[in-house]
C-alpha cells in the first residue's frame, strides 16, 4: 500500500490589534469545527500600543490559552517590544508562553 502523504493544516490570521481573546476563540471554534489543526499564523499587526490594556493579563501569566501553537511577527508595538528586548534572540524570535511564538519584526529580509 501507498504510504499516505504528510499533511499539514494550517490557520492564518489577519490583524488582531492586542485583542487575543477573540482571535483565541475563534482558532478555538475554527480547531473544532475543522480541525484538528497543527499551527496559527498571525500575519498582520498582533501587538498593539492602544490595546496594552487587553494584553496585560495574557503577556503577564499566560491566563488566557491558544489550544494550538501560535506564531505572530510584529515590528512596531513597542508595549510588546519594550519588555522583551534585552531578552537573548528576541530579534530573531522567542516562545512568550505556551503556544504563543514571537518569529521576529518581519518577515523574509
Amino acid at each position: 500500500p501507498k504510504p499516505k502523504p504528510f499533511v499539514r493544516r494550517l490557520l492564518f490570521a489577519g490583524t488582531c490589534d492586542g485583542d487575543l481573546q477573540p482571535l483565541y476563540t475563534r482558532i478555538a471554534a475554527v480547531h473544532k469545527s475543522k480541525g484538528p489543526l497543527d499551527v496559527c499564523f498571525c500575519v498582520g499587526k498582533f501587538m498593539s500600543d492602544t490595546n496594552a490594556a487587553r494584553m496585560a493579563p495574557f503577556m503577564a501569566n499566560g491566563s488566557i490559552k491558544c489550544d494550538i501553537p501560535l506564531f505572530f511577527l510584529d515590528q512596531d508595538s513597542t508595549a510588546f517590544h519594550k519588555p522583551h528586548m534585552s531578552k537573548k534572540g528576541f530579534s530573531d524570535g522567542m516562545k512568550v508562553t505556551d503556544n504563543l511564538h514571537y518569529i521576529g519584526g518581519c518577515g523574509i529580509k
